[in-house]
């Protein structure tokens, strides 16, 4: 009997270890809509995604812009604005938005900025800037993403644009709550936010060393105990 009891701490312990290795990805939904895709990308051509879709990114992220009880798919602010998006969801590693500047042509300069905040203080602060990971719905001209952190999810026969960016999170947020994020809009461009996916860890980084420790000891008791 203990000898059995020894290998189910063994098994689960594994099991626990083995979900920590691989995130939990979560679409998030409940952010605020108030536009169609239609009306904000409108004069665009070509069949923009609606509903649940996995971005054909390296990344191959789940998004689900999906649209809310007003029929609206997407959240356009107004310029030189500030809106929040709540989150609430613990160990966060990596948040994926689909963020584009509402502007015409190219978007060269600070597009504003997105800020993390998590539920014991931990906050990071990314910026927004043009032809690095953010461009514009319909640049005009060509213009560059860096591939690392932002990549094309979506390009019409006109050459309008909808774009995923990754923030990778600092250490701090493992063992938090991300509770939401700001995103800030300036005077160049204001962001419209199509869609928002994060990836978790399933255990807290705090509790690796004793769930390590704790299987050792019961791997040990289950050897002795099988001789």
């Amino acid at each position: 009997m203990r000898r059995s009891l020894h290998l189910v701490i063994v098994l689960w312990l594994a099991t626990a270890l083995a979900a920590h290795a691989t995130p939990v990805v979560t679409e998030i939904t409940n952010f605020t809509k108030n536009d169609t895709q239609a009306g904000t990308y409108s004069g665009w051509t070509g069949n923009i995604p609606i509903g649940q879709f996995t971005a054909p990114t390296t990344w191959a992220t789940p998004f689900d812009i999906s649209a809310n009880t007003s029929g609206n798919t997407v959240f356009t602010p107004t310029i030189n604005s500030t809106y929040t998006v709540n989150i609430g969801i613990a160990n966060v590693t990596t948040v994926y938005t689909m963020l584009q500047g509402y502007n015409l042509g190219a978007l060269t300069s600070s597009a504003g900025s997105i800020e993390f905040f998590g539920s014991a203080g931990a906050t990071e602060t990314f910026a927004l800037t043009g032809e690095y990971n953010i461009r514009g719905l319909n640049p005009g001209t060509a213009s560059a993403l860096d591939a690392s952190v932002a990549q094309n999810v979506w390009t019409s026969s006109s050459g309008s644009l909808l774009d995923e960016q990754m923030f990778a999170l600092s250490s701090a947020f493992a063992t938090q709550t991300l509770t939401d994020f700001v995103v800030t809009s300036n005077s160049v461009s204001y962001n419209v936010l199509s869609g928002v996916t994060v990836n978790s860890l399933p255990l807290p980084e705090s509790s690796l060393p004793a769930c390590l420790a704790l299987l050792a000891v019961a791997s040990m008791g289950a050897l002795v105990r099988a001789r």
